[in-house]
């Protein structure tokens, strides 16, 4: 008698060779017969390194942090396009080295500086997080990042992608990077079921890449990030005819591409309805300033209010029989809830007390001394200063 081991490897091979995965998992679900999902082995793996080097030198991507590839511009870089597309992040990022050139600099700013710095980005825990994160690289690293990607880790803000970004780019340590981009790309080479979020799979998938990784892994890992940004698209829209490795892609082969990797339902926001007010004289306007916790924390807002407009509130606030104007809709998306937003102009002829948590400013400081989310940000338009 075969081994059941045997016999399950034998019909691997076997079933690896002759059909797609999807067949190969609606037809052994079950039983001693075992069949894996990740069947692109590292001798098959190997196969994308030649073709993928080839395309990434002719088709690089000219960006700010690869013509000065440093340790702090690069994880400057990787924070900022967490979540932010290329296009966007590039004028954040050289303004916010203009204003913090080194890890000495970002660590002795103050919080509303770097805030300010990083006002319409988002995700503000990002930059409070890198903040952090330099005070302990200039006490404990004397300024310089580590090159070891399990110390880049220890630091906030770091996860296992960016210190593996980190430690490849600018130190050129063979350690794999993989997010998003790469893990869409092995889905579809493999036809693996791999959803980005499965951090099992993700450090499976680091480790097949670092078994594979050439001398040069900083261009090597930089190639997966542009294939899987220009040309392995996510939202079932991959240019394969564009792809230097649709020859070795398993998804391409099945015409599956549109199903890897597969996609988690996603489940409604809740929607939160607010009335925004500027209140303002001819030269200044009323800010107040969020808690200490919470969505935004410590960011700067116009005064706001849940729910439909109530001349009761803006009295109980010290304004009493405001001439309000109408100034439209603005809805703004945040990762787990909606805010609608209707925006008030409330005009004064002079200051009037307001309580103790709002603040007169003038108008020109808002684009200088306080920074505010994108969400009320976008009522800024309609001042005329």
């Amino acid at each position: 008698a075969i081994p059941p081991q045997k016999v399950s490897l034998l019909c691997e091979i076997y079933f690896i060779k002759h059909f797609s995965i999807l067949q190969v998992k609606n037809l052994f679900s079950c039983g001693f017969i075992r069949v894996t999902l990740l069947c692109m082995k590292n001798n098959q793996l190997q196969k994308i390194v030649a073709p993928l080097m080839a395309w990434y030198a002719k088709n690089a991507r000219v960006l700010p942090w690869r013509s000065d590839p440093k340790p702090y511009h690069v994880w400057v870089s990787e924070i900022m396009l967490q979540q932010t597309r290329v296009e966007a992040a590039i004028p954040y990022y050289l303004r916010f080295l203009q204003r913090f050139p080194t890890i000495f600099d970002l660590a002795q700013a103050e919080e509303d500086d770097y805030l300010k710095m990083w006002e319409g980005l988002g995700y503000y825990a990002r930059v409070r997080n890198m903040h952090r994160a330099a005070c302990m690289v200039c006490e404990k690293y004397r300024g310089f990042l580590p090159k070891q990607k399990d110390l880049l880790a220890e630091l906030p803000g770091i996860g296992e992608y960016t210190a593996g970004a980190i430690a490849s780019i600018a130190y050129g340590q063979k350690t794999a990077a993989v997010d998003g981009n790469v893990m869409r790309i092995y889905s579809r080479l493999t036809e693996a079921p791999v959803y980005p979020d499965d951090l099992k799979a993700r450090r499976n998938i680091a480790a097949e890449i670092e078994d594979i990784l050439p001398e040069d892994p900083s261009s090597f890992n930089q190639a997966l990030m542009d294939l899987g940004a220009t040309v392995c698209l996510p939202n079932t829209a991959p240019l394969c005819g564009e792809c230097p490795l649709s020859g070795l892609c398993l998804a391409y082969k099945h015409h599956t591409c549109k199903q890897f990797p597969p996609v988690k339902e996603k489940q409604d926001k809740p929607i939160e309805a607010y009335c925004v007010f500027l209140i303002h004289t001819e030269e200044k306007i009323v800010l107040s300033r969020r808690g200490n916790d919470g969505l935004l924390k410590n960011m700067w807002e116009f005064p706001n209010a849940p729910g439909k407009y109530d001349a009761k509130w803006l009295e109980d606030q010290g304004i009493a029989r405001p001439q309000t104007a109408l100034l439209g809709m603005h809805k703004h998306i945040f990762t787990h809830r909606i805010w609608e937003m209707t925006g008030y102009e409330i005009r004064l002829g002079s200051e009037v007390k307001i309580p103790d948590t709002w603040v007169w400013v003038k108008k020109q400081e808002l684009e200088t001394s306080y920074p505010m989310p994108k969400a009320f940000g976008y009522f800024k338009k309609y001042l005329r200063y």
